[in-house]
């Protein structure tokens, strides 16, 4: 017994170790983010000469105009607190549900147990749909200090900080659940960023009752800012949608239908919606520039312009949603924002000018986030990738009417993910395996691992042909379990340990093409067809399991084009 105690206290030291290394790994995160933003930011009044290529002029880092208004703290906190106090409502109300969570005492010495040692820092084992909402609710917090002139910096700082009272504060008798922090306080700031460069596109079109009604769909906590007099500005620059024409914006909106599984001949219907804003200046589809902006005044073919990214100027967002009368077919959301970096964008001053011009070359670190929910063959695959912080670059050429870009990407990610190493059976329970593998609602569990992307598109006129692909490797967290010790919580529920803490890994392979055709005698239709492979592939040696999927899909859609 003496002995069994000791192995239990050292594995209780050994957690408690490794919930430090991840306190501080994520401290030492989101300083090194802000931090480097901070830093471009404050070096944007520096002239910074951009790599070009032999025989061309350097150009000049300029910083772009800085946004107003400013951040109005007082009014966003006293919207979040209204907020914040209806979900301490509902968290009271449905108090027997919450009590399962319910780990450490009100007392000052279980509180300090809580904050100050890794029993209180763990990863929480709740229903999937539970911790899949953190996201939404973390845009809105962000989008929040957004709605009151906060910049990406001051209004990633507001959506963690907001988490951090909701979970040190009002869920004070549970952990402070690490994946709740990341899913709410990273996770929901490009959904967030992307929903609301959205929304500007119809708050600073013509003031119509339609572009209204759009902003606040797209960025909900506008209404609060508006009705305490937040002023809405237009950019007296509208397109024929009565959009705003001064920033480039790719909306399209798909409905079709989605072939079913391999052997079937059944379709599903699909909708899909791409949003993309891109606010770099000068960034047009085929720009005659009027005036010299940079570079060398001596090039009568050529002006350009360079400068610093601030935060959210390359922002998008796709939905998707297929199901046939028997089942659901897919549920994707992706959304994705620069973070800060550089730009450089170049444009004709005359028709004379022949050959592939480079109009956009941008080097920035991105954020995204990814959920996909796939009817697999057997089951039904689940996952979701915060991708917290990489590198990515994006270049555009264009020459007449032909445009081509590419862009590439890498993320270090966070992940929820169904193992596909358990093909479609379950975990038996009596495994004890990790606490969120167990349970219909649940079959999940958290990871780290890294994600990398690239996309290519080239448009002629009203064409489009392009291709995309996704490939990203999870390897699960170990020793954070928030069952790790048996326990017997203040409400007196009694909780096993996890016993078999084993390692899984899993692996996510996405690669789409697409033509997107016009439609004659329309100036905004369209038709899309598309194929796409998706293959899933797991393992979880200890158990000597593997199992490996793939899907794959042709769709046919009418598009609208805005």
């Amino acid at each position: 017994m003496a002995a069994s105690r000791s192995n239990d206290s050292q594995r209780a030291v050994s957690f408690d170790a490794q919930a430090r290394r991840a306190r501080i790994a994520m401290t030492a995160l989101f300083t090194q983010c802000f931090w480097m933003a901070q830093m471009s930011v404050s070096r944007a009044d520096d002239h910074v000469s951009l790599l070009s290529p032999p025989g061309e002029s350097t150009l000049t880092l300029e910083p772009p105009p800085l946004e107003k208004p400013s951040f109005r703290v007082q009014a966003a906190l006293l919207q979040m607190g209204v907020l914040v106090g209806l979900g301490v409502g509902w968290y009271e109300w449905k108090i027997e549900i919450n009590k399962v969570d319910f780990d450490f005492a009100r007392s000052v010495s279980g509180q300090w147990r809580r904050l100050t040692t890794g029993a209180g820092h763990r990863f929480d084992d709740n229903e999937r749909y539970l911790n899949i909402g953190h996201p939404p609710m973390g845009a809105m917090y962000y989008q929040t200090a957004r709605a009151y002139g906060a910049g990406m910096g001051a209004s990633y700082l507001f959506n963690i900080g907001t988490s951090t009272f909701w979970e040190a504060v009002v869920e004070h008798r549970e952990v402070v659940s690490l994946n709740d922090q990341i899913m709410t306080g990273i996770g929901g700031a490009p959904i967030g960023e992307a929903l609301f460069r959205i929304s500007d596109v119809f708050a600073n079109g013509k003031p119509t009752v339609v572009n209204r009604t759009l902003a606040l769909l797209t960025s909900p906590m506008r209404l609060g800012a508006w009705l305490s007099g937040e002023s809405i500005a237009t950019s007296n620059r509208y397109d024929s949608h009565n959009l705003d024409a001064s920033v480039f914006h790719r909306f399209q909106i798909a409905m079709g239908g989605l072939s079913g599984p391999r052997g079937t001949t059944q379709w599903a219907a699909l909708a899909r919606g791409d949003f993309e804003v891109i606010t770099l200046p000068g960034y047009e589809e085929s720009p005659l520039a009027a005036e010299v902006e940079l570079g060398d005044p001596s090039d009568t073919l050529h002006s350009a312009r360079a400068g610093w990214l601030r935060g959210g100027e390359m922002s998008r967002l796709v939905l998707t949603y297929a199901a046939d009368r028997s089942q659901f077919r897919t549920f994707e959301l992706f959304a994705r924002t620069t973070l800060f970096g550089q730009f450089e964008t170049h444009a004709p001053r005359t028709t004379s000018v022949t050959g592939w011009l480079p109009n956009q070359r941008v080097f920035a670190a991105a954020s995204a986030f990814e959920l996909a929910y796939n009817a697999m063959p057997g089951l039904i695959d689940f996952l979701s990738f915060v991708h917290v912080i990489g590198p990515t670059a994006d270049f555009r050429w264009t020459r007449s009417a032909w445009s081509v870009r590419a862009e590439i990407s890498a993320y270090g990610d966070f992940s929820m993910i169904r193992p596909m190493a358990i093909g479609a059976s379950v975990v038996p329970a009596d495994w004890n395996a990790k606490s969120t593998l167990s349970g219909a609602d649940k079959e999940y569990y958290y990871g780290w691992g890294g994600t990398a992307s690239a996309r290519i598109g080239v448009d002629y006129q009203r064409w489009r042909v392009g291709a995309c692909g996704t490939w990203s490797h999870i390897e699960s967290i170990d020793g954070l379990d928030r069952h790790q010790n048996a326990y017997v919580s203040p409400t007196g529920v009694a909780h096993d340990a996890v016993v078999d803490d084993s390692h899984l890994t899993d692996d996510y392979l996405n690669a789409r093409i697409f033509v997107d055709s016009p439609i004659p005698f329309t100036s905004h239709l369209g038709v899309t067809v598309s194929g796409e492979l998706i293959h899933r592939r797991g393992t979880w040696e200890a158990h000597q399991l593997r199992d490996q999927r793939s899907d794959r899909r042709l769709s046919l859609s009418l598009s609208y084009f805005l």
